[in-house]
């Protein structure tokens, strides 16, 4: 009885397989396969950071009507180089901001609500920095604070990212802009690994109360001024009036007080002790090797004297009343770089020597303007007095001194502005909206070397001889110039020609009064130990 049971059900169940495989037959007998999932989406080959990518993918599942889920998944590494999948969207389309460079990689999955089955593909481009080469803006913004912009260059163009503090940082810096510099060596802390990341190449923007550390490649702000010093300086009481950035040695002031951050630290160490207040003035030699890098010359307010800020050191150093002789018999300067009488007013740098050794590079001019008085003295500094490999400060650095009489050169002595050509000692000066030219070494003076239209108040003035960019068809020598009318600020570039001011390259615009600038590269090694252009 059991086997007869047994092989009835046996003919039920062949008989219901047969049906079923009658019912999924077509009528020339062949089995009706499912449609496949086809997924299709545009090419993409690179993008920059920041940018928003959309994807909207076309999917076709052989002509019929279907409900699909979607997940889009971007491919993230950990730790120890392990991939993961991490789920960014459940939506039809992807829109995602570029947040990191790199190799982005993302996988689609689209499945079909009614059977199950899953289609996929995987994407993948390359997102680069667009913000490496151009011009970074400091500016002080109409209700009296500090943003940045940016004019940036590449081989498809120029664009414009306006106020970078405040999109980046949520609001720009209190207080009016100081000072912009640059470190290749800016010692990262990650906030949730508390990895150090070491070697990055930062923007460092400074009003007179605060102060980021901007990384540029990825646009990304990586400290602030809570961040950036082991003592943090009182809100009530900061007044940040300086910054100079040496290969070796970042240099701030605070009311008057010298704070330096080594290279590959991220924080400024306590202020440096002594009687002094340093002027917002400061100047670097040329990086001719890893010993000469890290010595700042500055200018005591106090004693009205010449200071070196040192690598690894707790204090300031002044100079001693020391001389070296002349050579070739030529004129001797015993001018002590201590007790000056007067207050510095400018600091600069430029290619040639003071020196007896005259195949050293690097001199410097300032300019003094006398205690109680109109009247200017314009000394020429020796600056291989500051480095190891030469003095390391063993003797005044003083090897060239001119009185300059307001009664003789009175847009001179009255300017709001100077700048130093970096190829020859040519003194640029700035009134209202006129540039005028003093000539060192032959003392020639042209009052009105260049006129802006009227209402355009000349706000920055550089002579900047950039050389360390890759191309080198991106490289330039030109007196950048910004003025300011009416909230707005207009940036001019000139080629010199002997006497001759030539506009060249585009004007760029845009809103607040321009406090200084920076041009930056890819090449950021080479830019970095060019940085004493800028000084």
């Amino acid at each position: 009885m059991f086997n007869s049971i047994y092989y009835r059900h046996c003919l039920l169940l062949i008989a219901g397989i047969t049906i079923l495989a009658a019912a999924c037959k077509k009528e020339n007998n062949n089995i009706k396969p499912l449609p496949d999932i086809v997924i299709t989406t545009p090419a993409i080959t690179e993008k920059s950071i920041g940018d928003t990518v959309t994807i909207s993918p076309t999917i076709d599942y052989g002509g019929q009507a279907a409900t699909f889920t979607y997940k889009w998944f971007r491919y993230a590494s950990r730790p120890n180089y392990v991939q993961v999948l991490e789920l960014v969207s459940e939506h039809k389309d992807f829109v995602q901001v570029m947040d990191s460079l790199g190799t982005y990689q993302v996988r689609e999955e689209v499945t079909n609500v009614a059977t199950g089955v899953t289609a996929a593909i995987t994407l993948s481009w390359n997102v680069v920095s667009r913000a490496e080469r151009g011009w970074y803006v400091l500016k002080g913004t109409a209700d009296g604070n500090t943003d940045m912009d940016a004019f940036l260059i590449s081989s498809n163009g120029a664009s414009t990212n306006t106020n970078i503090i405040s999109a980046k940082y949520g609001n720009p810096l209190s207080g009016t802009p100081v000072g912009l510099a640059f470190t290749s060596l800016y010692n990262y802390l990650e906030p949730v690994s508390h990895t150090f990341y070491q070697n990055n190449s930062c923007l460092m923007p400074m009003s007179s109360k605060e102060f980021l550390a901007y990384r540029i490649k990825d646009e990304k702000v990586l400290a602030n001024s809570d961040q950036l010093f082991y003592e943090v300086p009182p809100l009530a009481t900061r007044n940040y009036q300086g910054l100079v950035a040496d290969p070796n040695l970042m240099v701030l002031v605070n009311n008057g007080r010298a704070q330096g951050m080594n290279p590959k630290s991220n924080s400024f160490l306590p202020e440096r002790t002594g009687n002094y207040s340093l002027s917002p003035y400061f100047t670097i030699t040329p990086s001719a090797g890893s010993t000469d890098v890290g010595y700042v010359m500055g200018f005591d307010k106090l004693s009205e004297s010449f200071v070196t800020v040192r690598f690894q050191q707790t204090d300031v150093t002044y100079f001693p009343d020391e001389y070296l002789n002349s050579s070739g018999g030529g004129q001797q300067y015993n001018i002590s770089a201590n007790h000056l009488g007067g207050q510095l007013v400018f600091l600069e740098n430029t290619d040639g020597s003071l020196d007896t050794l005259l195949t050293t590079n690097g001199r410097a001019y300032g300019l003094l303007k006398r205690d109680n008085s109109s009247d200017m003295v314009l000394l020429g500094l020796n600056l291989a007095e500051l480095i190891p490999s030469r003095y390391n400060g063993a003797h005044s650095p003083i090897r060239y001194a001119d009185t300059l009489l307001a009664s003789q050169y009175p847009n001179l002595t009255s300017a709001s502005l100077y700048a130093l050509n970096k190829n020859n000692p040519i003194l640029y000066f700035a009134n209202a909206n006129k540039i005028g030219a003093y000539s060192i070494d032959s003392k020639n003076y042209i009052d009105n070397l260049y006129s802006f239209p009227a209402g355009e108040e000349i706000t920055y003035m550089k002579f900047i001889n950039c050389q360390y960019d890759t191309p080198a068809s991106y490289n330039f020598t030109n007196l950048v110039v910004a003025t300011y009318s009416g909230g707005n600020y207009k940036i001019y570039q000139f080629n010199v020609l002997g006497n001759t001011l030539n506009q060249t390259g585009s004007v760029y615009q845009g809103t607040g009064r321009v406090k200084t600038m920076l041009y930056t590269t890819p090449n950021t090694t080479s830019f970095y130990y060019s940085m004493y252009r800028y000084y």
